[in-house]
C-alpha cells in the first residue's frame, strides 16, 4: 500500500537534540536540511510501525516520496544525491517509476536515536524547540498555519481549551515502563512508546517529582483531534497507567461503546431495522456473545466494531489480511484453528454487516438523507463535528461508503468529547488529554456536564464511564 506523501515541517525535539542532529548538517543547505529532516522524522514514525513492506537490506519501511513531490516541495533544480554523497540518506531505484524510498544512513540513525533515548532516561530540562528551524515549539501550530487541515470551530475552541492545560506525568514510571518493555523483548510496542515518552520530555516542565507538558493536537478530516508525537493518546495503556500513577485527582472517562450506540442513533433516523443492534449493546452483551463463539470479551469486541467500521468477512491468504482475521490469528497458534473459528464469528456478525451495508448505502446514495449538503458541483456528508466528507463521485462506491460511514461515526463521539472539553471550566474540571472517545481529567466530569455535552452534539445514547488506563 501506497502511503500518502506529505512534507513535514513541524516536529518537537529538546534544544538538546536539536543542536546534536543539526552538529551533523554542517554545512549543508536550507533545502538539504529539510530534507534530510524530513526523512529523519518519518523514520522515526515509522519505528513502531508494523513492516508489511521492507526493502532487501533495510531495517525500515522508509519514507516513500514520489518525484513529483519533491519538485512541487522544493527549491527548483533541487537534488537530494550530495546527501547521498555525503552518506546522511540512502536512496532506493525507481519502485514503481514514480517514487523512491529514503532512510537516514543507518549508523547515523542509531547515533541519532541514542541521543533521543538518553533525553528520555535523562531529560536535561532544556527548551522545546522545533527541530526543522529550531524556534520555540508551538502548540497550536497545526491549527494556526496556512497548511493546517480545515477544522470547524468546534474543534478549534476544543483544542485551544486543552493547549492551555498543563499535563502532569510520572517521569519515573514512564521510564521503568520503558525498561520493561525492553527487558521484555517487545520492539514495536517499545519503540512506539518511546517516541511517544520524547514527544512529553521535551521541554517538559517540573513540579517536584511530577513532570508538566502541554500537549499539542492537530484536526483531523472526521472531526477528531490527534496528539501530535503521540504522547499519553497514542502510547500503549500500561505506559498510559504509568504516566498517570501517583497523581491526585486524576480520572480517566471513556464512551462505553460509543460506536455501536451511534450506529444505533443512526439507524433509527435512517428508518433501517435496528432491532439485532439493540439487543448486542448495553451491560453483560459483549461478555455473553463473547462466551457463546469460546473467545475473550477483548476480542470479540474488535470483530464488531471492526464490522461496524467495514471490516471484511472474506478470509484473504498472504500477509494483508482483514481485522477480524488478523485478531483471531493472534489469538490462536495456527490458521488451522482460526480459520474455523473465523466462519463462526462472521457469522454471528452477519446481521450487523448487512444493517452497516443498508445506512452506509442511505448515506452516500439516499438524497433525503439529513447529513447531506450540496452545492452547485458538489455533495458533501456533514458530520456532529461540524466536518465534511467530499462525495466524489469518480473514486469506487465501496470506497465511498466506509469512510463516509466512518466520518459519521467518529464525527459524532468526537463532537460530545470536544462539548464536553468546552464545559470544562463551567463544571469545574481540567481536561488534561484527549483520547478521541475519551477524556483525562483533573476532577470528575458531573452527571449535569455529561447530559449538556450529550445535548449539544446532539447524542442521544451517551454512556461515560469512568474507568482504569488498563
Amino acid at each position: 500500500m501506497v502511503r500518502k506523501s506529505y512534507i513535514i515541517r513541524n516536529y518537537k525535539v529538546s534544544k538538546t537534540t536539536y543542536q546534536f542532529v543539526h552538529g551533523k548538517l554542517q554545512g549543508l543547505s536550507a533545502e538539504h536540511r529539510r530534507f534530510f529532516l524530513h526523512v529523519l522524522c518519518s523514520h522515526l514514525l515509522d519505528l513502531g510501525r508494523e513492516r508489511y513492506e521492507i526493502l532487501s537490506g533495510w531495517d525500515t519501511l522508509g519514507v516513500k516520496i514520489p518525484s513529483v513531490t519533491i519538485k512541487a516541495e522544493f527549491e527548483r533544480g533541487f537534488s537530494w544525491h550530495p546527501l547521498e554523497s555525503k552518506r546522511l540518506i540512502e536512496a532506493s531505484d525507481y519502485c514503481d517509476g514514480q517514487c523512491r524510498y529514503f532512510q537516514v544512513e543507518p549508523v547515523l540513525f542509531q547515533e541519532i536515536l541514542a541521543q533521543v533515548q538518553d533525553q528520555i532516561a535523562k531529560p536535561d530540562g532544556s527548551p522545546a524547540v522545533n527541530l526543522f528551524d529550531g524556534t520555540a515549539y508551538s502548540v497550536s501550530h497545526a491549527i494556526t498555519a496556512e497548511s493546517a487541515r480545515p477544522s470547524s470551530k468546534l474543534m478549534r475552541d476544543a483544542m485551544r481549551t486543552l493547549h492551555v492545560a498543563d499535563c502532569p506525568i510520572n517521569v519515573a514510571a514512564i521510564q521503568k515502563h520503558l525498561s520493561r518493555l525492553e527487558q521484555e523483548g517487545k520492539p514495536l510496542a517499545l519503540q512506539n512508546d518511546r517516541l511517544c515518552a520524547q514527544t512529553l520530555f521535551a521541554g517538559m516542565g517540573r513540579q517536584g517529582d511530577l513532570g508538566l507538558y502541554t500537549p499539542s493536537y492537530a484536526p483531523q478530516s472526521s472531526g477528531r483531534i490527534g496528539e501530535l508525537g503521540g504522547g499519553v493518546q497514542s502510547c500503549s495503556r500500561s505506559m498510559k497507567q504509568a504516566a498517570f500513577s501517583g497523581i491526585e485527582n486524576v480520572h480517566n472517562y471513556d464512551l462505553r461503546s460509543s460506536q455501536g450506540y451511534v450506529l444505533l442513533q443512526e439507524l433509527r433516523l435512517a428508518g433501517i431495522d435496528d432491532t439485532w443492534l439493540a439487543a448486542h449493546l448495553g451491560p453483560g452483551a459483549f461478555e455473553q456473545r463473547a462466551d457463546q463463539l469460546d473467545l475473550p470479551k477483548k476480542l470479540y469486541k474488535k470483530c464488531f466494531f471492526s464490522t461496524i467500521m467495514g471490516a471484511t468477512h472474506i478470509w484473504l491468504e498472504g500477509e494483508r489480511v482483514g481485522a477480524i482475521q488478523e485478531g483471531l490469528l493472534g489469538h490462536f497458534e495456527t490458521r488451522k484453528v482460526a480459520r474455523p473459528k473465523f466462519g463462526e464469528v462472521v457469522a454471528q456478525l452477519h446481521p450487523l454487516q448487512q444493517v452497516v451495508r443498508q445506512w452506509s448505502e442511505w448515506l452516500i446514495n439516499d438524497p433525503a438523507c439529513p447529513h447531506r449538503r450540496k452545492t452547485q458541483r458538489r455533495d458533501y456528508l456533514e458530520n456532529a463535528a461540524g466536518q465534511k466528507y467530499l462525495i466524489d463521485r469518480t473514486r469506487a462506491e465501496k470506497d465511498l461508503k466506509g469512510e463516509g460511514a466512518a466520518h459519521m461515526l467518529q464525527g459524532q463521539e468526537a463532537a460530545f468529547i470536544h462539548h464536553l472539553t468546552l464545559l470544562s471550566g463551567k463544571h469545574g474540571f481540567v481536561p488534561i488529554s484527549n483520547q478521541h472517545d475519551g477524556l483525562v481529567t483533573l476532577g470528575v466530569v458531573p452527571e449535569e456536564a455529561t447530559a449538556r455535552a450529550a445535548a449539544l452534539s446532539g447524542f442521544q445514547h451517551v454512556h461515560l464511564e469512568e474507568k482504569a488506563f488498563v
